[in-house]
């Protein structure tokens, strides 16, 4: 991967963020608002799971169908939904999982500012932080969110890797946010690959 040859500044990178937090939490307490409080098909199943870990039930006989590292995440949330007597389910982890957005936004802009120059990077992060479909699904309780937020670190941490004089931690770092995002979904395993291949 190429080393990073410009950065993206600071106060740009606090603009970008504060533009891509406003948005997801906009949505996040715009759901809320609406009350729908209904989880369907994956999430159902992740809060299903969640609270067996919250409730540190035995795991049963069933099978887990779903990647593990997820209900792990949700389980806090569970027990601070009943603190709060929250009106929707799991609403702290869907305004974590909102800034969880705004910095992989940051994060895809200072990767291209460091592959392709300001402009690039001001490109790329204005993209992430608008992308419609991320706004959504960070606001979602899915793992589409915290997996981008890993993914992009990954890669974010190769590339500071080029240029450090200790790069082995950033390798470390990389390796172990693309092992993160693989137990929240398996998929993102063949990334190693891209990363072995450009390092």
């Amino acid at each position: 991967m190429k080393a990073a040859t410009a950065q993206f500044q600071r106060s740009h990178g606090y603009a970008l963020f504060a533009l891509a937090l406003v948005l997801r939490l906009g949505h996040a307490l715009a759901m809320h608002s609406a009350g729908d409080s209904t989880l369907y098909l994956d999430a159902e199943v992740m809060a299903r799971t969640a609270e067996g870990v919250w409730s540190a039930l035995p795991p049963g006989d069933q099978p887990y169908l779903l990647s593990p590292l997820y209900p792990y995440l949700m389980a806090p949330f569970l027990g601070l939904d009943e603190l709060l007597n929250a009106g929707s389910p799991l609403l702290g982890l869907r305004l974590v999982q909102a800034m969880m957005g705004a910095l992989t936004a940051l994060l895809v802009a200072r990767l291209a500012t460091g592959l392709a120059g300001q402009r690039a990077g001001w490109i790329a992060g204005l993209l992430a932080a608008l992308h419609g479909p991320s706004i959504y699904y960070e606001g979602e309780i899915l793992v589409a969110g915290p997996q981008a937020l890993l993914l992009v670190s990954a890669f974010y941490l190769a590339q500071g890797a080029q240029a450090s004089a200790l790069p082995s931690r950033h390798w470390f770092a990389s390796g172990l946010s693309l092992g993160l995002a693989s137990t929240l979904r398996p998929i993102a395993l063949p990334l190693a690959l891209v990363l072995l291949v450009q390092g």
